[in-house]
C-alpha cells in the first residue's frame, strides 16, 4: 500500500467513523423548531390577552350579529347635511352605538331606492349639532339643531322634509 492509498482510507474511516455529523443536524434543527414554536406561542399568547392585537371574537360570528340589518349608505359629518351634491337625498341622525332597528329597516324596507347618509350624533364633530331644542325649519347648518333619531329630506339643498323621533319617523312611513 502506497502513502496516497493510506491517505485516502484514513479519509474514508474518518467519515464512516463521524455519524455524530448527521445526528448534530438534526439535534439543530429540532432546538431551531423548538425557538421558533415557542416565539409564535408567546407571540399569540401576548397578542390575544395581553395587547388584545389579535381578535378572536371577529372570527367567531353570533347568530344575532348575522339578523343585523345592514344598511348601505354613506356616513357623512352634520356639517355636510346641506352640501352635498345629490338633488334629492335623505340624512338619517342617530347613534351607531345605539341603533334603532325599526328605524333602520323603515330605511331598508321605505328608502332602498333613496340615497340615504347616515350622521353619528355621538361623534364628537357631529355634537355641536345635536341638541334638546330643535330647528325643524333650519335651511342651513348654521341653522341645524337635531334630536336623535331624525330622519331630513333635503332637495336641492333645502330642508323639505323634518321627522324627529321613533314614533313620528315610523307614522310618516307607514
Amino acid at each position: 500500500m502506497g502513502r496516497e492509498e493510506r491517505k485516502k482510507r484514513q479519509t474514508l474511516n474518518k467519515i464512516n467513523e463521524n455519524p455524530n455529523s448527521n445526528s448534530e443536524l438534526k439535534k439543530f434543527i429540532i432546538i431551531a423548531a423548538i425557538i421558533l414554536g415557542v416565539y409564535v406561542i408567546a407571540y399569540l399568547i401576548i397578542g390575544i390577552f395581553v395587547t388584545k392585537e389579535i381578535d378572536l371574537s371577529s372570527l367567531i360570528k353570533n347568530e344575532e350579529e348575522s339578523e343585523k340589518v345592514i344598511i348601505d349608505s354613506s356616513h357623512i359629518l352634520a356639517s355636510e347635511t346641506f352640501k352635498l351634491k345629490d338633488e334629492t337625498y335623505y340624512v338619517y341622525f342617530n347613534s351607531y352605538e345605539e341603533a334603532n332597528s325599526n328605524i333602520e329597516l323603515i330605511i331598508t324596507n321605505y328608502l332602498s331606492n333613496e340615497k340615504v347618509y347616515r350622521v353619528d350624533t355621538d361623534s364628537v364633530f357631529n355634537n355641536k349639532y345635536v341638541t334638546e331644542e330643535t330647528n325643524k325649519s333650519a335651511q342651513n347648518i348654521e341653522q341645524l339643531k337635531v334630536k336623535e333619531p331624525t330622519i331630513i329630506k333635503i332637495e336641492a339643498g333645502e330642508n323639505v322634509l323634518y321627522l324627529e323621533g321613533e314614533e313620528t319617523i315610523t307614522e310618516y312611513f307607514k
